[in-house]
């Protein structure tokens, strides 16, 4: 798999599935003992990226270079090879290898945010190595394309000329994302009359005259269609809050229907496409009610076949700085800026919180003369913004890298005036990279929260991060192990063999660091939020964390990932120094925390070598505002002030399951607990049970020789051990491997 700027496994439509999917081939089990090889070429980290078997950092604008290579490399015709330095030469001469050698079982994937020329170029290369039809499959697609900035650019032009008087916005804050060259607000003020629907009053909703409270997804009637065409029909989980009306009773009114709804909208379109009326009509509606999918509407797969000449896509390198704009992994394009759990988790790679900053590589920090929080002036085509400086390891030189989705003035007081505004330096012709970026440093310096405080392994990979290739992993006799520990108690070993014994195992071969499991985990267990101030003394409440550790140089360093939470140890550290018995070991394994005992001495946490544990130094639950009552997993305590916090394995969905196995007379089943982090992850990485079953998942998954348990030297023996990270290498590859 070769991988040209595309973070396939978590931007778009398909991340999930291709997340999924991607994990599924980087499994190591006794009866699979191979896994897929990942190049990776990209001007910043991404999770995908950190993923890679061999990762290039490599501005935006020199991918197009790479593409061409790989193409004459594969035979593409009429496409020459470019000149590239050492590193990418040795890097493209491999892949090519590497796809010629698997011609039919590979894939070239690049991402959005390059051209279309681009695409065309890679489609050329998948068509050259045989994979069309096999790897790469098509259907046709499930809405029309996007019309984008010239689309916006147009209706703007309209505007000015006076052709517009009623003007509809729905779901859009284009004042706030068009492009910098792009002036919207001044043009909404030249219509009669605008029309804003939408579920919040925006920067876009403060220009109209009139504005539609819009209706959540969780309390709509609608449909959708997956990437592939599914159709999933929308059915609302609550009753309406707000009286907030949907898209499709807005274009129904326009149209006249004043009074209809979205249920019996959504019904008479699928009556009509479905072509059966009556009783039919009645049990097939009610089976795709309960399936939540209209059976076989998925897309046909429709063959293709390439005809013509395709032209190389590389142009001459430009000089100066680069721009690069990426969607912020959590607020993507800013319409969640507002939702605290999504500012206040750690950013991928950074770990930055509350903020965006404009990131360089270690080189080109020291070029500019800026250190970390220096603030500095941007200026893209005339258009100027100040941001605060960030180094991040393992970023292309002479590329400046800034977030979108940040800088918002009508997000609401959790979102306002968090970060800078990228869009403002965005131009209709450079809306994901370009060149001649200038940036002057100001004397001015920008405090940044980050929950990272160590870039490197400090020398303890083995006992934190142990890796290995495929090939010494599946050769051991030719390489030394992991380092076993003998495991040695003063106190006898609790006999568990009559109940349940609770434990868990995460794949890092899987994992990509996607933070879904840690937001899950706060809206399950109501995890306060506690703003920037709090965690830049240390004291986010998040009972999971996903630390990241670069290995090597910081110019093209390894960059691994690894979810941290309470690991419940047998020989637990924090259970024999807690003066009140807060802490104490159940019968089925669990380190439990009774919140009415604890005291807040911090000895527990003090005493704990994995720094999981969370004290509650405010009140930062709001128990004043009752909406926030709803958001609330009303089976878990909402703790107050005073308190230590940590993860407890979702022992509230383990006392559910044991209630439903009692009440059916049998024994907890293996898949009946899945805990909140589990459910959410895409890839699969997490599984949970319980290890007295051998049948269980995870016990199968923890008798692998590839387990091992973080800091085993201590011996706490944990309940929640890893997969040793693997990387698979290509052995004939010149250039850094690790």
């Amino acid at each position: 798999m070769v991988a040209l700027d595309s973070d396939f496994t978590h931007s778009g439509a398909t991340a999930i599935r291709y997340s999924r999917d991607f994990a599924d081939k980087r499994r190591i089990t006794a009866a699979k003992p191979k896994m897929n090889r990942l190049y990776a070429a990209e001007p910043t980290p991404s999770h995908t990226g950190t993923m890679a078997d061999h990762r290039l950092a490599v501005r935006a604008a020199e991918i197009a270079s790479l593409t061409d290579a790989i193409a004459a490399g594969v035979g593409v015709a009429g496409v020459a090879a470019p000149t590239l330095d050492e590193k990418a030469s040795a890097w493209v001469k491999a892949a090519v290898a590497d796809l010629k050698a698997n011609a039919g079982k590979s894939i070239v994937i690049t991402g959005e945010t390059q051209s279309a020329a681009q695409h065309a170029l890679v489609l050329a290369i998948n068509n050259a190595l045989g994979n069309l039809g096999k790897t790469v499959t098509f259907t046709a697609p499930v809405a029309p394309a996007a019309t984008g900035n010239a689309g916006l650019k147009a209706l703007v032009d309209e505007i000015n000329a006076g052709a517009v008087s009623l003007l509809v916005i729905s779901d859009a804050n284009i004042v706030y994302n068009a492009p910098g060259d792009i002036d919207v607000k001044s043009a909404l003020a030249k219509v009669a009359t605008v029309v804003h629907h939408g579920l919040y009053a925006d920067e876009t909703s403060e220009g109209a005259a009139w504005h539609i409270n819009g209706a959540h997804y969780l309390e709509s009637w609608g449909d959708s269609r997956a990437f592939d065409g599914t159709a999933a029909i929308q059915q609302p989980l609550i009753a309406p809050l707000y009286e907030g009306k949907t898209l499709l009773e807005v274009v129904a009114a326009l149209s006249g229907n004043t009074s209809a709804n979205g249920h019996d909208l959504v019904k008479a379109y699928w009556k009509t496409a479905l072509g059966t009326d009556g009783y039919a009509f009645d049990k097939e509606w009610q089976i795709i009610l309960h399936d939540g999918t209209v059976k076989a509407s998925a897309s046909a797969s429709s063959s293709a076949t390439l005809t013509g000449t395709i032209a190389a896509t590389a142009t001459p390198a430009s000089e100066g700085l680069e721009i690069v704009f990426r969607a912020d992994s959590s607020l993507r394009d800013g319409s969640a800026a507002n939702n605290g759990w999504l500012q206040e988790v750690p950013k991928p790679i950074t770990k930055l919180v509350w903020d965006n900053a404009a990131q360089v590589s270690p080189a080109t920090a020291k070029t500019l003369g800026v250190v970390a929080t220096d603030v500095v002036e941007l200026s893209f085509q005339g258009r100027t913004v100040k941001a605060p400086i960030w180094i991040v390891p393992g970023q292309a030189d002479n590329t400046v890298v800034v977030h979108l989705g940040f800088g918002r003035t009508k997000a609401g007081k959790v979102g306002d005036g968090v970060g800078f505004n990228a869009y403002t330096l965005r131009g209709s012709d450079s809306l994901w990279h370009g060149t001649g970026l200038e940036v002057k440093k100001t004397t001015e310096t920008y405090k940044l929260a980050t929950t990272q405080e160590h870039t490197n392994l400090e020398g303890r990979d083995e006992d934190i991060y142990p890796t290995k290739t495929l090939a010494d992993f599946l050769h051991p006799e030719h390489h030394e192990g992991h380092k076993k520990h003998e495991i040695i108690s003063l106190f006898p070993e609790y006999d568990y063999s009559k109940g349940y014994q609770w434990g868990m195992q995460i794949d890092l071969n899987a994992c990509n660091g996607c933070n879904a499991c840690v937001v899950a985990c706060q809206a399950e267990n109501n995890i306060p939020i506690v703003g920037k101030e709090q965690v830049l003394v240390g004291r986010e409440m998040h009972w999971i964390r996903i630390d990241t550790y670069f290995s090597g140089d910081a110019e093209s360093p390894s960059i691994y990932q690894i979810p941290v939470a309470c690991m419940h140890c047998e020989h637990a550290p924090c259970e024999i120094v807690c003066p009140v018995a807060a802490t104490v070991h159940d019968d089925e394994g669990l380190n439990s925390m009774v919140y009415n005992r604890c005291v807040g001495t911090k000895y527990c946490s003090n005493n704990c070598p994995y720094k999981v544990r969370r004290f509650n130094f405010f009140q930062y639950v709001d128990e004043e505002t009752p909406s926030l009552k709803l958001q609330r997993n009303p089976d878990v305590t909402v703790r107050v002030r005073g308190v230590m916090e940590k993860c407890t394995y979702c022992v509230q969905r383990i006392n559910e399951a044991r209630i439903d196995a009692d009440r059916e007379r049998r024994e907890i089943t293996d898949g009946q607990v899945v805990s909140a982090c589990q459910q959410a992850c895409p890839s699969q990485a997490i599984v949970f049970g319980n290890i007295n079953d051998a049948s269980a998942r995870v016990s199968q998954l923890k008798a692998l020789e590839s387990k091992f348990t973080m800091l085993d030297p201590l011996n706490t023996k944990p309940r929640t051990s890893y997969m040793i990270r693997l990387t698979n290498p290509n052995p004939e590859f010149s250039g850094k491997t690790e």
